[in-house]
This record gives C-alpha cells, structure tokens and sequence, in this order.
C-alpha cells in the first residue's frame, strides 16, 4: 500500500496547488490513505479530517518541522499524538521554545539524520517519502505562476519547480522507491489509526466553578426582572416565559454560556462603555433582557426566542454584541484577563483568491500589459467574481477575453478559492474552559498580544468551542461621544437608554427626510422610503430597514398602500389577522412567518423554526418533503387540502424576503438614539458626525438649515478634531489632508506655549512651526487650508504663499519671545480672480469644502431649475440619471477597442469632484462645445462603474 505521505496542500501558501478534496480524491481513487503534512502549520488538518471521513479515506496527518538543524516529519499515530501535533505547531507559530520530547506520545518521527532525544523514529532515507505540491505533470506550470506570486517575481524570474513533486500512484511509485522503503512506509501508514473526537461536546469556561450555574442564572434573572419590569408583581406573561427560556437553556448546558456573555457586557457597561441594545436574534430572549446583555424587551415587540435558540436546534447559541468601535478592545482585554491568555483567542479567517485578484497576479506574472488587466478586471462584479466559468457564460466581453488570453483564465479558474493568506476575523473569539491548543492549532496575531487559532470559525464549533462575537459599531462611538459632548457644552447628562420613544419632533423630522447622518436611514433610497412611510413609531423604523433591501419592491408598494388605506388589506385566512395587522397584512418578519406555520399546520416554534430555515434555502428536494409534511400537518389542524397548498404558496412567496425582527427592531433603537440627539441637540451631533465623514461639503447646507455656523480650520482656535464655541462648529487640524497626529501635537503644544495660548502674528506662528520641524510644505497646507486668515490683518492668502520661505529663513534667527533678529523681507503681491479661484480649490482639496464660493455657485443662482439639479456627493455611488452644473476640470480623448473615439473627463462643484465618461455617441456630438474650465449643464447616468455624461449644454 502506497500513500504520498509528504503532501503539501494550499494551506502552504501559494507553494502548492493542491487543494484539500484534491488530496482526498486522489487517494480514494487510488484506493490509498490521504496524507496532509505542511510547513509548521495545520491550518487544513481538521477540513480535511472531515473531507476524509465524508469519503471514507483514512486521514494521515503531520507537520513537517525544523528542530535542532534537523529536518523532521511528526505523524499523528492517533488522537493523543494529534494533541501533540496542535501543541508543537502552536509553540511554533507564537514563537514559544519548547522541548519536543515533552511531545512525543502518539507520534511517529521520521527525520533526515540520527536524533538524540529519541529512538522511535525513522531515518527518511529508509523510507518512501514522496513530496508532492502538484497534482500531475501538468500542473507544474501553475506551481510556478504561483510561486511567482508568492515572490512578486515575473515568471521569467521564478525557478522552475523541482521535477516530480506531484501525487504518484502505487505503479509510479513503485519504479522510483526500492521495496524496503515502501515496505518502511506501509509499516508507518499501518500503525495510524486516528480518530479525532471531542472531549467536551461544549468546551466553555465556567463561570463560577464553586456554584450551580443553573443556580446561579435563575437567581440573576428573577433579580433582573424585577428590576427591569421595576415591580415584584410580576405578570404571569413574564413569569411562563422565564421559565421556558431557563428550562431549554439549563436542559441544553447553556448555562455557563449566557452568564459569561452577561459577565462581559455588565462589566462593559460598569466601566461606562456603550453597549448596543441587540442585535440579531438574541433580542428575541427575555433572559437576554433581564441578564442586561440585550436591552429590548422581547414581550412588548412579540419576538420569539425559539428564532434563537431551541431545543430541536443543533446549533449552538451565537450572542453577537456590539460596542463602540474604540472601546471593543479594553472587552477583549478583560476576557483575556479574566480567562487566562491560554483560553482566548481570536478567530482566523482566510482569505481566498477571488477572479479580480487572481487575474491581476496571474496576468503581472505572465507579463501582460496591466492596461488590458484593468480592462478585463473591470467586467467583473460582486455576482460574478467566485465563478469565473459562469461569468464567462453570461458575460460577451468576459469570453471575448478569455478567447483571446486563455493561458491568463486557464489558471484563473484553477486558482479561484485557494487561500492567499491568514487574517483575523472581524469580530469572533474563542473562550474554552481548557488550554485552547488542547483543541486547537494557535498562532500568533499580530494585532496585539492574544493568539489566533490556526482553524477557521466553521471548525470551531465542531470541535465543542463556541465563538463569542465582539462587534465594532461606530454609530455607538458617535453616539458616546455625542453624549460626551453634550455633557461638556450644557452639562446635561443624556442617559439614551431613558428618552422617550415616542418624540413628535424626531418622527416628524424623519417623516420630512432629514435623514442625514441617521444610522441606517442616511442613503437617498431609505430617505425617500422614509418619507412614504412617515414613520411615527420604533415600530415603523424597524420596519423600513426591513422592507428596503433587493427584490422587495413588491412588498414595499404593498405595504404603503394598505398603510394608506387599511381597507385594501387581504388576509388569506382570518387566523393570520392578529399576526399580520401590525404589519399592514403583509410578512416581513421572519417571526411572522414561524407564528403562521404554527398556526396553520399546530407545529411548535421549534418546528416552525426548522420549517422557516428549509423554505429559505430553496433546496428542491429538501422543499418538496417540506410541502407534502406541510400539507399533511394543516389537513390534520383542520384546513382543506385546497386550503393547505394555498397557505404553503402563500408563505413560499415571502419566505426569502422574511427579515429577523429582533434584529431590526433592535437596530432601530440606535436609528432612533440618533435622530434624537441630532433633533435635541444639533451641533453636538453634527460636530462629532463631521469627524466620521470625508463629505464634509455635503452637509453644509444641511447644517445651515439648523442655524449653526461652520468655521474653517483656525491656527488660534482649532483643536485635534471638531469643536464647538458660541459661535458654532470650528474644524479641527486633521481634517487637513497631510497634516498627522504629530504635526497637530506640536502646533497645539507651541500655541500653549504662547501668551495667551494663541499666536500674536503670522510671522511668529510660521517662524515657531518652522523651528520645531513643521516643514515649509506643511504650513503652506495650513495657510490654504484659512488656518492663518484670522492673523492675515490686510494681507491675503497668496501674499502669504508668496513670502513663506523668507519667514522660514529668517525663523532661525528667531528669540524664544518670538521676535527674529533678522527680518524678513516680503514681497507684495496683487491677487487676481483667478488667484482666487485657486486658492478656492486648493481649500476644497485640502478640507473637503471651501469656504469661498465655488465658481458653480455662482452659475446655479443664475440658473432657473436649482430645484432640479443634483450635486456631485449626492451622485457619487448611487444609481440613477441626473442633472447637474458642473465644472469640466479636465478631459482627454481616448479610443476604444473598436477604435472610436470618447473621452475621459474630470468634473467639479461646490461639494466634490468625480471621473466621467462621454462614450463615443456622446462624444462625437458635443466634442465641439468641450473646454477645460467651463461649465456645463450635464445629464448623468451614475452606474456601477462610475459617471457617463448622456447630454451636455454649455453655460454662457
């Protein structure tokens, strides 16, 4: 029996081609054990230990190693010597010493030269060892395109891989190994026989080992009820709920689970972090409610808790809880403290090759020009990009290509989906009540000093860990330092989770569209979906977020209307009345459609879970038993065969759009927490919102129609970010495009530094700047930024501009008091309009915004359809024709493939600038009315890929 013992699977990095069913296939096919041995690392062991146990193929699994100069195969010789294998690569990759003969149990050693520290082992040369990278003969031309990848090497430049290092069968094998060393290699493969299982079908860390935690949770929750509901009586709703919730969560040993979930949350809160109100279906749990960990009360909004967990449900619980984006970390921190640096860490991710990028390597490596890449990278999309074979199908220009480079999309297809590199997932960790690498392969992370596991998240959950999602939220972070601020300015302390819900002023606003800003309400899709709605309740934010998402056009018309007029609702069947009124008779919760499969067919939520899963997934075979148990069930409850069909057609119909209410109803509250804060207290919202956006120019007008003033950046006045004084919002140095955190420390520090804390002169803010390592370039920035107007007395921007470098010259003769010994000598300057105009659009490149009035401003008041016109930040991203005054900065004459000739422009306004394309028919007519620096009314098509004009009209 042959086995390629020595095989190396993508999870090498780009150094194999070699995929983990590759491996498998090959073996079963061959009739022969499958072998996995990398480099030091076992991020593929556990895949593909699941991929042979679906094929029936025994599992070989090592690590190929460097100790002591030597080099060394381990092979799991079983279960223990699997654990061993995860703790030798975990000390590995977190650059621990270790002493490998502390690991040797269960493990069979095989190494290029005699060994001291044990007499188990083979000497490689006595046996069969095939080092395979490749697939067959063939497939060493795509091992070299991707090496060259690996090295960022052209192909020239790239070895040529080793000859032979590809998977043999047991004839090839037997004309390259003598037969003692394949008689040595059955005698290794023989003696494995791992079985990899789980010690503990649910490895989480307890949370107080002294006590019950079935105890310990119930104890919590009847406290956390009375005081949320603020009452000893409780009502009996809430009393029956409780106790099914504890009874499923206790029978499934999820104790443990929700206490340390609560644990890390109440602790979040008592260090004054703001937690979200929920997220996902975990808001469909009282016990979640009352523990602190969500802060929806799922009775008040009907959410069910079998959506989130169940005791038909295999799955375990998921608690994804959000915190501000700058304080995930200090939560992280003290789950590491608090459970060892041996029992956290994070999650890895992979990323994999998808068709943009394997086609922009594999395309530098073959040395084709990069023009041509752009061209093809360009035809592919989000839809397309994982299955390059059906992109080609369906795509002219994507074949055309492929017909024309096809060694370029040969190896492409070969390549989609294999793992490029390691990265850490955005928001999972792991915490296990045993030392992690008892379970698990870890390495480092190079974000901070806690580990990574080797294996990703879907593994994870086999091997008996549960993950726990830390989520970044920045609307929460906006929301905190809202209220910072606002205890700052006023010296009112706004406690979020306390305002009314039921603000007249917030809902008319939203109803207005004056969404700017609102998390999740702020695109001009929602907006105007918001405005049909008129939204007045949490209720119906929730909605909105529900009903605006592809494809549900349909509901959204249908929903409106019956809103409108009650009187055009249609229920199918009067027991869905009391389930559908709140939503005007149409399904949009996914909640909804598991109370009407109760309904209608008597099943448990459980079951009605389970149902709302399979009728979601469209698997045919799966929907047709689905249908027919479906039937059988409501014909029994009492309903007509006709009657059944219908329902399961009716509920089919909404099925993919059906969206989780707890989700959204808890996401609505931080729309709401938004909306109030910018209703009640405007320029505390706007000065921290300015700081998370680059579209300042956009906003300006917004701004201005709550009377608050906006200043330019000020060298006497400005702090780090967006400040607020009488007067209104000023704007920070880092909104000055090149200006760093260092540069602002030293120009904050020099003003303290100053009588008064402010600079009396231009001249002896420049001349400090300059002699604390402030470059020339820098204060130029600051000077066209306006930083300097308020010290310019009778002078302007451009004589400033002008006499820079002789103040810098003359700054090193300057005194501490801030006088120069030698003065410097100036320059008068005359600034024309057209010096103007510059300056104006050096401040739009340096801050986003200009606070002298953009040349088109002046056109559009001339002009007598404002109305109509779109600005360039409300074009930017967002499908659609519109019409817009712009400035042509630039175009130039381009031909295309089929040599015609079009245009590529640059186009401009008061809130932005953009590229534009005037393709071929657009071009040939309005070639003659184009010029660099005039402006034009313009008709815009903004698509996907960018601004194409369809008609021009020049302003005279």
């Amino acid at each position: 029996m042959f086995a390629n013992l020595n095989t190396h699977s993508y999870f090498s990095f780009l150094n194999s081609t070699l995929s983990l069913e590759d491996i498998v296939l090959f073996a079963k096919k061959n009739n022969s054990p499958a072998c996995l041995i990398d480099f030091s690392t076992m991020h593929g062991a556990i895949e593909f230990y699941k991929i042979c146990e679906k094929e029936n193929v025994k599992p070989v699994i090592g690590l190929q190693i460097k100790y002591q100069d030597n080099n060394i195969f381990l092979i799991a010789q079983n279960f223990v010597g699997y654990k061993n294998l995860l703790k030798v690569s975990s000390c590995i990759n977190t650059n621990e010493d270790y002493d490998i003969t502390k690991y040797l149990e269960g493990l069979i050693v095989i190494a290029d030269s005699n060994i001291s520290w044990t007499e188990k082992f083979y000497l490689s040369s006595d046996v069969a060892i095939q080092e395979a990278f490749y697939l067959n003969e063939e497939d060493a031309g795509l091992l070299k395109i991707i090496r060259s990848i690996n090295s960022g090497s052209s192909l020239e430049e790239t070895p040529t891989p080793e000859a032979g290092k590809y998977l043999l069968d047991e004839s090839e094998a037997k004309k390259i190994f003598s037969s003692k060393q394949l008689a040595t290699l059955e005698e290794i493969i023989n003696s494995v026989d791992l079985k990899i299982v789980t010690e503990n079908a649910f490895n989480f860390p307890r949370y107080d080992a002294a006590k019950d935690s079935s105890v310990v949770l119930q104890e919590l929750c009847m406290n956390g009820l009375s005081k949320r509901l603020n009452t000893s009586a409780i009502p009996t709703s809430y009393n029956e709920r409780l106790k099914y919730e504890l009874s499923i969560i206790n029978a499934m040993k999820y104790n443990d689970y929700f206490l340390v979930v609560q644990d890390y949350v109440n602790w979040a809160k008592s260090q004054n972090i703001l937690v979200g109100p929920g997220r996902g279906s975990a808001a469909g749990s009282l016990i979640s409610y009352v523990l602190g960990i969500t802060d929806i009360d799922p009775l008040k909004y009907n959410l069910i808790f079998e959506r989130f967990l169940n005791i038909d449900r295999k799955d375990k619980p998921d608690i994804d809880i959000d915190f501000p984006d700058t304080d995930r970390q200090k939560v992280l921190e003290y789950l590491y403290n608090r459970y060892s640096k041996n029992n956290v860490a994070h999650v890895s991710t992979f990323q994999t090759m998808k068709a943009k990028s394997a086609i922009r390597d594999i395309g530098k490596s073959l040395g084709i020009d990069p023009s041509i890449i752009n061209l093809i990278t360009k035809e592919f999309n989000s839809d397309n990009e994982d299955d390059v074979k059906k992109a080609i199908e369906s795509s002219s220009a994507i074949k055309s290509y492929s017909e024309k480079y096809p060694e370029l999309f040969k190896h492409t297809l070969r390549i989609i989906g294999f793992p490029r590199q390691i990265g850490t997932h955005a928001s999972a960790v792991v915490i296990s009540l045993t030392p992690l690498n008892d379970v698990v392969p870890l390495m480092t992370n190079s974000q901070d000093s806690i580990l990574s596991t080797q294996y990703a998240a879907d593994y994870l959950e086999k091997l008996g860990l549960v993950k726990v999602d830390l989520l970044s939220l920045s609307n929460l972070t906006t929301i905190q330092n809202i209220i910072s601020l606002v205890k700052t300015t006023r010296g009112e302390s706004v406690d979020i989770f306390t305002i009314p819900l039921d603000d007249k002023k917030v809902f008319s606003t939203l109803s207005a569209g004056e969404t700017s800003g609102i998390f999740q309400l702020s695109s001009p899709g929602i907006t105007s979906l918001t405005k049909r709605i008129k939204p007045t309740s949490i209720q119906d934010i929730s909605t909105i977020s529900a009903l605006f998402r592809p494809g549900a056009n349909t509901l959204m018309n249908e929903y409106i209307a019956n809103r409108q007029d009650p009187s055009k609702i249609k229920y199918l069947n009067d027991n869905f009345k009391s389930i559908l009124l709140p939503t005007y008779g149409v399904i949009i919760y996914q909640e909804q459609l598991m109370e009407i499969v109760k309904v209608s067919a008597n099943y448990t939520m459980s079951q009605a879970d389970a149902f709302r899963k399979i009728i979601s997934k469209k698997n045919k075979v799966e929907l047709l038993k689905l249908e027919d148990d479906f039937k059988k069930a409501t014909i029994a409850n009492g309903y007509s065969a006709e009657q059944s069909i219908e329902i399961f057609k009716y509920i089919e119909r909404f099925a993919s759009y059906g969206f989780n209410m707890s989700h959204s109803i808890s996401y609505s509250y931080v729309s709401y927490w938004l909306a109030y804060l910018k209703c009640h207290y405007p320029q505390e919202f706007f000065a921290i919102f300015l700081s998370s956006t680059s579209e300042i120019g956009k906003y300006l007008n917004i701004i201005k129609t709550y009377g608050i003033s906006i200043f330019q950046p000020s060298i006497n006045t400005s702090q780090y970010g967006f400040t607020l004084n009488k007067q209104g919002i000023v704007m920070g140095f880092n909104c000055i495009k090149g200006i760093g955190n260092e540069i602002i420390k030293s120009i904050l520090n020099l003003r303290d530094s100053r009588p008064d804390k402010k600079f009396s002169t231009y001249i002896e803010a420049i001349g400090m700047l300059a002699n604390n390592s402030v470059g020339e370039k820098t204060i130029e920035s600051l000077i066209l930024s306006g930083a300097f107007d308020e010290l310019l007395q009778n002078k302007t921007r451009t004589f400033l501009i002008k006499n820079i470098h002789q103040i810098v010259l003359s700054s090193k003769t300057m005194l501490k008091t801030g006088e120069m010994l030698i003065k410097p000598v100036l320059q008068e300057v005359e600034e024309s309009t057209q010096d103007l105009e510059d300056l104006s659009a050096k401040q739009f490149a340096l801050i986003g915004v200009s606070f002298n009035e953009h040349p088109t401003q002046k056109f559009k008041k001339s002009y007598n359809a404002t109305s109509d016109l779109k600005t360039i930040s409300e074009m930017i991203n967002k499908k659609g024709k519109y019409t817009a005054l712009v400035l042509l900065k630039s175009f130039r004459s381009i031909t295309t493939k089929t040599g015609l000739p079009m245009a590529m422009g640059t186009i401009e306004d008061e809130t932005g600038s953009s590229g534009i394309a005037l393709f071929p028919a657009v071009y040939s007519k309005f070639s003659n009315i184009l010029k660099n620096g005039e402006h034009y009314i313009m008709a815009i098509d903004s698509t996907d890929r960018g601004m194409q004009a369809l008609k021009i009209e020049l302003i005279v």
